[in-house]
């Protein structure tokens, strides 16, 4: 079975596919985290070369560089682990500069390829969940389920406040809010990728719903359709 669940940042989308995962024996791709470790190992790159991420993104050496890198993907009681040189990269992924810098990453036809066909690979031996931004539109046309979650921006803006000022001390609700703001313009607009429903996918606004209800919400409507 797969089920994919897309919408905008602080949605919610990896809490509840996390929870979903559980209640229903699945296992979760975080297609974010993916997209994260790519940002990561190429802002890493970037620095050795004394260049931005910017600049060396579309270079045929940085595209050699991440094809070579061995990171892998595992699942562990139906978490998804990205794991490059051995170590999670959970603890490394969720900063705010990977966030203010995945934007280069995420618009490059090679890497959502690449992304892509990892995704891919996953799904031809697991039931799974798969949360992202096109998963029900280019990753998976064909899932058995298409969720799109969405919320109003000042709810999204506060859910992320939550995440990041544990990480960065200091940080304000409008700076996040201006953030996510862009953070939609530019998933919207993007060439590869574009954050768009699938035609058929089914809508559930979360901004008045707590974790549970949602959860509740998309499991009735996975039950009553199968």
């Amino acid at each position: 079975m797969i089920i994919t669940l897309d919408g905008p940042a602080g949605s919610g989308k990896s809490t509840v596919a996390k929870t979903i995962a559980r209640e229903l024996s699945l296992n979760q791709i975080d297609s974010g985290a993916l997209y994260r470790t790519c940002t990561y190992m190429g802002l890493r790159f970037a620095r050795q070369l004394q260049k931005t991420l910017e600049e060396i993104i579309e270079t045929a050496e940085f595209q050699k560089y991440i094809k070579d890198q061995i990171f892998k993907v595992e699942f562990r009681l139906g978490r998804q682990i990205v794991m490059w040189n051995n170590e999670d990269m959970e603890p490394h992924i969720r900063r705010p500069e990977i966030t203010a810098s995945i934007k280069y990453v995420a618009d490059s036809r090679f890497i959502r390829e690449l992304v892509n066909e990892k995704i891919r690979a996953l799904s031809g031996n697991y039931s799974i969940i798969a949360d992202g931004r096109d998963m029900g539109t280019v990753v998976f046309p064909d899932a058995d389920f298409k969720i799109f979650l969405t919320a109003n921006l000042d709810v999204r803006a506060a859910r992320r406040f939550e995440e990041f000022k544990r990480i960065k001390p200091g940080i304000t609700l409008e700076e996040v809010k201006q953030e996510i703001d862009r953070r939609d313009r530019d998933d919207q607009d993007r060439e590869f990728g574009q954050l768009k429903p699938a035609q058929n996918a089914i809508f559930v606004d979360t901004s008045n719903l707590d974790l549970n209800g949602v959860v509740s919400l998309i499991i009735n409507i996975i039950q009553n359709k199968k």
